[in-house]
């Protein structure tokens, strides 16, 4: 291995000979050497070192202009969406006050065990699916999607509580043996955002899945109070009625215009849109952008760290206006 001086004394030969246009890629080759910036000038000369120096300078401007331009864009797209929302809603510019929040697939990434255990339930009573049916299910109560299947596959319409309790119980069954599942990543930051901000953290989800119901105080500590949390076993009618969400703004104790539902499912965000919320869908599964707009998001995130990283943003440009 040549020493230090060895290369820095290389370089700087070859620094006096090279044309001005070549002098950035010079500068990444001293970037990754081991020449010390205060020995710069031995090599290359004062001229040499004032235009390294420049063109390091407009590097880190370039980065900088770069970042603040994807932040305009950023804040002018979520100010756009939050103006149709006002145009849509009819309602005046509100500080966020509390955040409704979606637990499959946008607290955990537990959509893939749900749709194998739909599957193999459909298999063992002999009903016919699509391979992402069940994505496209999700916000739904397990006795409203066993109710749907039921009378599509065998025309009953006639499907009892205790029976359908009884089918869901082995679908929740078939989800436990397939193991834990993880945490969306992204969630933790965009959780420990809205309560550093003050934001009430409301769960309003259409699982009745003790095994992630149960995991929620231990993966999430302080975030869900037992008194902010609307599962399936609170309402009467699921996804995408409005009921749920509109249950979670009761129990908050706060107005539409003060809330956002945070949702990853096409029947989530209608039934966010329908609440009088504003609703953010965010594509942690295979539905894509447009159908979460079809069906009602405000704005849409391609990946929960995307929204958190937004997140503090949207709070300060809420509370502040825009």
């Amino acid at each position: 291995m040549k020493s230090n001086i060895t290369q820095t004394t290389a370089i700087g030969t070859v620094a006096k000979s090279l044309p001005q246009n070549k002098v950035i890629l010079l500068t990444h080759l001293i970037s990754n050497s081991y020449i010390p910036y205060a020995d710069l000038h031995k090599f290359f000369g004062i001229g040499w070192l004032y235009r390294i120096f420049l063109i390091r300078l407009c590097d880190v401007f370039r980065k900088f202009a770069g970042e603040f331009t994807d932040m305009a864009k950023r804040k002018t797209r979520e100010k756009e969406a939050y103006k149709q929302y006002l145009e849509r809603t009819g309602f005046g510019e509100a500080p966020i006050t509390a955040a409704l929040i979606d637990m499959d697939g946008v607290l955990y990434d537990s959509m893939k065990n749900h749709t194998k255990a739909w599957i193999r339930l459909s298999e063992e009573l002999g009903w016919n699916y699509s391979p992402d049916e069940f994505y496209l299910y999700e916000g739904m109560t397990g006795a409203a999607i066993i109710r749907l299947m039921m009378k599509r596959e065998t025309g009953r319409d006639d499907v009892s509580d205790e029976e359908a309790k009884e089918i869901y119980a082995k679908k929740a069954e078939y989800f436990r043996e397939l193991g834990n599942v993880d945490k969306i990543e992204g969630a933790d930051m965009m959780l420990a955002t809205l309560r550093s901000a003050g934001i009430k953290r409301v769960l309003v989800t259409g699982s009745g899945q003790h095994s992630l119901l149960d995991r929620l105080n231990a993966d999430y500590p302080g975030i869900f109070s037992e008194d902010l949390k609307v599962t399936a076993l609170d309402v009467k009618r699921g996804k995408p009625d409005p009921e749920p969400y509109l249950m979670g703004l009761e129990k908050a104790g706060v107005k539409a215009e003060n809330a956002i539902v945070i949702e990853n499912a096409p029947l989530g965000v209608k039934a966010g849109n329908a609440s009088g919320c504003f609703t953010v869908g965010i594509t942690t599964g295979p539905v894509p952008e447009d159908v979460m707009m079809e069906n009602g998001a405000d704005i849409v995130y391609p990946t929960m760290t995307a929204f958190a990283d937004a997140l503090t943003d949207i709070i300060a440009a809420r509370n502040y206006s825009f």
